[in-house]
């Protein structure tokens, strides 16, 4: 026999059921409000007895997503998440770029490569500068001697070939992690031919340490047959690096802006590509990085729209955090307005005047509630960082990635201890396939009367690149890597556990590289 007995909010009910030794026992409550509760359970059988509490929630959404909403903070912060704290950067209008490259760069790729690496730690080191008091405290703590050797080469990953490219471009992003002194001098002509990477960003390198360029550097790029398109544009930012600008200007008008071509960025902002006319097999990516590198060292006015293509476009295999870094450190902040903002907390009116900078909150759910935000003067936005339900994302207009969810029974029906099929279907058909290969993810909640069976590769449609990245308790998340045309349907399995109606919760996807998202229908499902 058992006694079940939930309490909180208000409620203190209890509830009698029995079963057979070994078999399941079922208890059925009335819908709760949402909030905290506790159950208690005591089963006795014969003179035996045992009892358990535990707590739980009843919350609206079973699917958790990262949500990132940017709001004009006159209008106030409205949001429902799911936890806290909240974490809310506050800005002048000017600055709203540079802090959605700042927060790509802290949330890049976690994985070994060396670029990747070097991104997290700058944005950890300008988030520490700044104030925040969120960032990456591990990516601060990182050494990088395991990817450079004596003469201060760098390399893609441990134990890989040193790259001459990753080399120069790391030395003009971040000096203060790789000091010029370190690497002036050490890098001659012969040590480059045993490297990786275009061998023009040597110069680019030197430029870069303040070492000495060739005089006739400007006449190759007119008249050097062996030089692609981007090996070009390293040599005219190694111009704009030693600070011949003229020269570099010039060649940036030859280069780039003839081959400008403008493109409607994922943010509706303005975003620029350029193509290599002579080989067009050369990635496009590639050639914009590079036109990117070139228009900011030189502050360009189309440096943001180079900027904003590689921001928005990238894949796994083309990230360009480098590039993205040269941007905020050479690139001059637009004029702000002056702009000062109030807000509460613990009961005392704190006024923060922005001037070029960004602010960093966090707040708890009584901090947030109390907050009381006001703006004092200029054109004063946020973007806010919480936890949420799907169906809070932001922009409703980027509700562009197709997505179905099937449930069926694979033995005849949805009795107890039954095992069920469930199937989440992408359509990536309205996807822009400009991206290429890139981070697909998909957050799912097994209704609560079931419970997770398997995952397999085999169980999958074949030629299916999703895999289970994480799974806690009801939550699952699959994550893919590929073409978007490649990607097939997810299969898993999960069993009946306990009869009643209970909701089908949408299944949300997501681009890694974009803010591109969709999600399936609410349901519902009746197990017996």
């Amino acid at each position: 026999r058992y006694t079940v007995r939930v309490q909180g909010g208000g409620i203190d009910k209890v509830v009698e059921a029995s079963s057979t030794a070994k078999g399941y026992g079922v208890a059925t409550f009335e819908n709760l409000d949402r909030g905290e509760y506790t159950v208690t359970i005591t089963g006795s059988c014969g003179q035996y007895s045992d009892s358990v509490r535990l707590p739980f929630s009843v919350i609206g959404s079973g699917v958790e997503v990262s949500l990132v909403k940017t709001v004009e903070l006159k209008n106030g912060i409205s949001i429902e998440p799911l936890r806290y704290p909240v974490n809310v950067a506050v800005y002048d209008r000017t600055q709203q770029f540079r802090s959605r490259i700042l927060n790509h760069l802290l949330c890049s790729g976690y994985g070994n490569r060396t670029d990747l690496r070097i991104a997290r730690t700058y944005a950890a080191r300008e988030f520490e500068r700044q104030g925040a008091q969120w960032y990456d405290e591990e990516a601060l703590q990182q050494s990088f001697s395991d990817v450079m050797n004596q003469s201060g080469a760098i390399s893609l990953f441990p134990y890989s070939e040193y790259d001459i490219e990753y080399t120069a471009k790391a030395y003009l992003a971040a000096p203060e992690l790789f000091p010029p002194e370190r690497i002036r001098g050490s890098i001659t002509p012969a040590d480059v031919d045993a490297m990786s990477g275009a061998k023009s960003a040597f110069y680019l390198l030197q430029a870069s340490v303040g070492g000495e360029l060739p005089d006739d550097l400007a006449q190759r790029i007119d008249s050097d047959t062996t030089l692609d398109y981007v090996d070009k544009m390293y040599l005219a930012a190694a111009l704009a690096v030693s600070d011949d600008q003229k020269a570099a200007l010039t060649c940036y008008n030859s280069l780039v802006r003839p081959n400008l071509e403008t493109l409607t960025g994922i943010s509706g902002e303005i975003a620029y590509r350029v193509r290599d006319s002579v080989d067009p097999s050369r990635s496009q990516h590639d050639c914009t990085a590079a036109a990117s590198l070139l228009a900011s060292v030189l502050n360009t006015e189309e440096a943001k729209g180079l900027a904003n293509a590689l921001l928005e476009k990238q894949s796994f295999y083309e990230t360009y955090p480098l590039e993205l870094m040269i941007y905020l450190t050479r690139v001059q902040p637009e004029k702000g307005t002056n702009a000062k903002f109030s807000y509460v907390m613990g009961g005392k009116t704190i006024t923060e005047e922005l001037k070029e900078g960004i602010c960093y909150l966090s707040f708890s759910k009584t901090q947030l509630a109390t907050a009381n935000f006001k703006v004092l003067s200029g054109d004063v936005w946020a973007d806010v960082y919480y936890t949420g339900a799907p169906d809070q994302t932001a922009d409703q207009s980027r509700k562009t990635i197709g997505l179905t969810k099937t449930i069926e029974p694979v033995e005849g029906d949805f009795s107890r201890g039954k095992l069920v099929k469930i199937t989440l279907t992408p359509d990536l058909s309205v996807f822009d396939q400009d991206l290429g290969s890139t981070e697909l993810v998909i957050d799912d909640y097994i209704p609560s009367g079931m419970r997770f069976e398997r995952y397999h590769y085999e169980d999958a449609v074949q030629g299916n690149s999703w895999y289970l990245a994480s799974r806690q308790g009801q939550r699952l998340r699959f994550s893919a890597w590929g073409d978007h045309g490649a990607l097939t349907p997810i299969i898993y399995y999960a069993r009946c556990a306990a009869p009643g109606d209970y909701v089908v919760e949408s299944a949300y996807i997501s681009s890694a590289s974009s803010d591109l998202w969709g999600a399936t229908d609410r349901a519902e499902v009746k197990l017996s």
